[in-house]
């Protein structure tokens, strides 16, 4: 493949470091190992599988040599025997008896029937051997189960979720290898925390303690140190108590006001955006609205006087004594604080926070303000909130229930103090991290970070946010032309537009709303990306599986677009170490923003070195430049962040060294791209935005922030060629692994529209308490190896269903095909999908990684300078 004439191919074309450090992710328990019974199950499971595989390779050969057999018989023969036959070799049947008894010698006669019988009678045995062993295996899951469900760590992470949830644990521990009734119909929830515990990486309290390691030569892996619990209030309640605190009379008396964002005066109006409250889920939600008021001389005054205030802004009482004296004669005197309080009102003005929203814990804060404003009685349950709240994470979980239940009810006394409703939130944020420095090594996959490094300029190339970037520019251009600038919310009207144009462009290159629409230097790189799609799917393939070459990689590296290689780049990936025969590799889950993000709400908890090395990296990268960081928190615990940079830019200036009105957006004409830049003085900054928070999510106005470096989401699974494949009469599609080394890219997955899902569902609940023949003959059907993951379409901000079935729909489940607990509790999970269900392998298998039976998973950064140019 030549992509580009005179391309040298060497190795590293683009000089790409990994980060010395790595976070660490582990399941709370290990993968329990199967009892003796649930083995059986296990090895006849497989070998039914195996004869249902047979079966499908002998149908066509079988059926042709039926059909060409018609000669050698009398056409009654073939009427009342082949033909039947050749039905139930195609539809994988069982024979009738009376089909069988008038065979007469054609068994003899046709090898391959005598070896299709001699599989389905083994089929036959086979069903008969998994009924008798489904009890017993049962009995031996159930009490693996049990032991889960009886672990102090996991019964304290459900005692935070649900004290239904935690009474369900503890009724399947009480009951081992039993269940009665009640117990049966719960065990799919039970079943999904059980393996929430064991199989499963995302942190949430007790189920995935977070640490951090180091690459040092020899290191022996993750530490297995007593990990030790952070409890923090959820700041969706703080953030909405405090927004109703700020909205009462006795409390703005004395609070300082800064101007609404955006705000712009012009001949006879004021133009400012209004963050309307929207509720709290996860976090607190706003809408934005553009507001026009009538621009008067009063309002100038107060402009003027906020402006002379700088960060420290200016109380209700402040304001209306600047603008009385300019009054006319006669006026009331309570006429300037009526009017400033309407603008407060309108929201053009904005209370100042009396704490600092990035404090993780602000209730002793906020408790001391309120006692300042004379209300002790709220601040004394603030306190005594404040107090339950850090003594939670070392609370037993039998503990645990009526405190929250006490921390639940003072909440409620709080808000229904100020007449405000109390949002439907979680009362405390739970994290559990790993004291300590893990060393890791080879077994942890250390030798992985040569081949992670040469593959990352794949991520640059296959990553949406580069596209989004190149329209940015692109509607600079367009409004202020080369050279130009633009405040940041003039650049952001009609965002809908930018991440619709962005969405257009799919990672393997497909414009979906054609290339007259798009700018040149996006269209180049659409096609870059179709290339490389099309290279890679002509790549070799071994098995199941598809190896990029690494001339591929590396004229991949060579053609990217120097546009693309004038910022510097940052990826965090997301990976699994599994056994690649004797050495370690990694199995790439996912690839997001670098620069520390995925690390950053862990530092301040994990001890002095983390953060130290994250902000080193950061200063290495960006040596000579200015940079600030983006701390939006949006009521957002994962938001809560330390600052590694001697900036931040917020829109609070009471509360950041730069305010948002302070930037401008500027092509820089001598690099081509665009930068932020701090208005007064021309200096130009690059901006971090380390949250969690997309930016759909946030106002579009802070876009410029956090798409100046971050913004990312890469792709690589498409570069695997899906197949189609046709399960059952239901059209199907499957991908092989893809591989690059030592890296599994992406594992081999199946996906199953909505009609096929519901013929497996139906199926699954038509084959009995434990569907072991129907989930055998899907699993022959499709290929599928005998540990998966079932999840459901991919998400994707820009498709409202996509967002809506990821909210709704079970999150990724583990299914390992050959337990009698997980093919009972399958129909429930497949049903529960509201579209597609994808099945991916699992790799590693749960309990076979080289780390361990925890599930264990690395977040690894990958770093390129600026202009590193082959």
């Amino acid at each position: 493949m030549t992509l580009s004439a005179g391309t040298a191919l060497v190795p590293g074309t683009i000089p790409v470091e990994v980060a010395p450090y790595a976070l660490v992710r582990l399941s709370v328990l290990p993968y329990p190992r199967r009892g003796p019974a649930a083995r059986q199950y296990g090895r006849l499971f497989a070998a039914a599988v195996a004869c249902e595989r047979d079966l499908i390779a002998l149908a066509e050969p079988l059926s042709a040599d039926l059909y060409a057999s018609r000669p050698d018989h009398s056409e009654d023969f073939h009427r009342t025997v082949v033909l039947p036959l050749r039905r139930d070799v195609h539809n994988r049947r069982d024979p009738t008896a009376a089909v069988r008894r008038a065979l007469g010698d054609l068994p003899v006669r046709m090898p391959l029937l005598d070896a299709w019988l001699r599989t389905v009678d083994e089929r036959l045995r086979l069903r008969a051997a998994l009924a008798a062993a489904a009890g017993p295996a049962l009995t031996d899951d159930r009490a693996a189960t049990a032991v889960i469900c009886a672990d102090e760590w996991v019964r304290r992470a459900a005692a935070l979720s649900s004290p239904t949830l935690l009474s369900g644990l503890e009724r399947a521990a009480a009951h081992g290898g039993t269940a009665d009734a009640r117990g049966r119909k719960a065990e799919p929830k039970i079943l999904r925390y059980a393996l929430r515990a064991t199989t499963k990486t995302s942190p949430w309290s007790w189920f995935t303690p977070v640490g951090w390691g180091r690459w040092q030569p020899g290191g022996a892996g993750p530490h297995r140190l007593e990990p030790t619990a952070i409890s923090l209030p959820n700041h969706a309640m703080v953030t909405s108590l405090l927004r109703g605190l700020l909205a009462m009379p006795q409390h703005r008396r004395g609070t300082a006001y800064r101007s609404a964002p955006a705000l712009r005066a012009g001949a006879g109006q004021v133009e400012f955006q209004r963050d309307e409250p929207a509720g709290e889920v996860l976090y607190s939600m706003y809408a934005q609205h553009q507001v026009r008021l009538p621009h008067t001389p009063a309002l100038d005054v107060v402009l003027a006087e906020l402006r002379r205030a700088g960060p420290a802004g200016r109380t209700a009482e402040q304001l209306a004594a600047a603008l009385a004296v300019r009054l006319p004669a006669g006026a009331p005197d309570t006429a300037a604080l009526r009017y400033v309080e309407r603008l407060a009102d309108e929201r053009l003005l904005l209370p100042i926070p009396p704490i600092d929203p990035q404090t993780p814990d602000p209730l002793p804060a906020l408790a001391g303000w309120l006692a300042g404003h004379g209300d002790a009685e709220l601040a004394g349950t603030l306190r005594r909130v404040g107090a339950d709240t850090r003594r939670f994470s070392g609370l037993s979980a039998a503990e645990r229930p009526p405190v929250l239940r006490r921390l639940t009810a003072e909440w409620q006394w709080a808000f229904a103090a100020i007449g405000q409703p109390m949002p439907s939130v979680p009362v405390v944020r739970e994290d559990v991290v790993l004291p300590g420095v893990s060393s890791l090594g080879r077994r942890a996959g250390a030798d992985c970070r040569a081949d992670l490094s040469r593959v990352a300029p794949l991520a640059e190339l296959f990553d949406n946010a580069v596209v989004t970037r190149a329209l940015l520019r692109r509607r600079l251009l367009d409004r202020a032309g080369p050279g130009g600038r633009c405040r940041l919310p003039e650049l952001m009207t009609d965002a809908a537009q930018l991440w619709s144009a962005a969405a257009a462009i799919t990672p393997d290159g497909t414009v979906l709303d054609g290339t007259d629409t798009i700018p040149a230097d996006v269209a180049e790189l659409a096609a870059l990306r179709r290339q490389i799609t099309a290279a890679a799917h002509a790549c070799p393939q071994r098995g199941d599986e598809l190896e990029l070459t690494g001339d591929l990689i590396d004229e991949a590296a060579a053609a990217l677009p120097d546009w693309l290689m004038r910022r510097p780049a940052s990826y965090s990936w997301f990976v699994q170490p599994f056994r690649d025969g004797a050495r370690t590799g990694w199995c790439v889950n996912t690839v997001g923003d670098g620069w520390g993000r995925y690390t950053s709400r862990f530092l301040g908890m994990l001890g002095p070195e983390p953060p130290a090395s994250v902000a080193a990296q950061l200063a290495a990268v960006f040596r000579g430049g200015r940079l600030a960081q983006f701390r939006p928190l949006s009521g957002f615990n994962p938001n809560l962040h330390p600052l590694l940079t001697g900036d931040e830019i917020g829109e609070d200036p009471a509360w950041a060294t730069l305010a948002l009105d302070d930037l401008e957006v500027v092509h820089d004409p001598r690099d081509d791209v665009v930068r932020l830049r701090i208005a007064a003085t021309g200096e130009q900054l690059d901006v971090l935005y380390l949250g969690f928070l997309m930016q759909p999510i946030l106002p579009d106005r802070v876009a410029p922030l956090t798409l100046d470096l971050g913004g990312a989401s890469a792709q690589l699974s498409h570069l695997a060629p899906a197949r189609p494949a046709s399960v059952a009469g239901f059209a199907t599609e499957w991908s092989r692994r893809l591989r690059y080394r030592s890296l599994v890219l992406s594992r081999a997955c199946w996906t199953l529209p909505p009609p096929a899902v519901a013929a497996l569902v139906a199926d699954l609940r038509a084959g009995g308490d434990v569907p072991y023949a129907a989930a055998a003959r899907w699993a022959a059907g499709l290929g599928l190896p005998e540990s998966v993951f079932v999840s459901g379409r991919p998400f994707a901000f820009a498709d409202p269903e996509a967002v809506r079935a990821y909210l709704t729909d079970p999150k990724p489940q583990f299914v390992d095909l050959g337990s009698a607990l997980h093919l009972r509790c399958l129909a429930r999970l497949l049903s529960g999908h509201s579209g597609l269900v994808r099945l991916t392998e699992a790799l590693p298998v749960p309990g076979e990684g080289p780390l361990g039976r925890h599930a264990t998973e690395l977040i690894v950064e990958t770093y390129r300078q600026k202009g590193a140019h082959r």
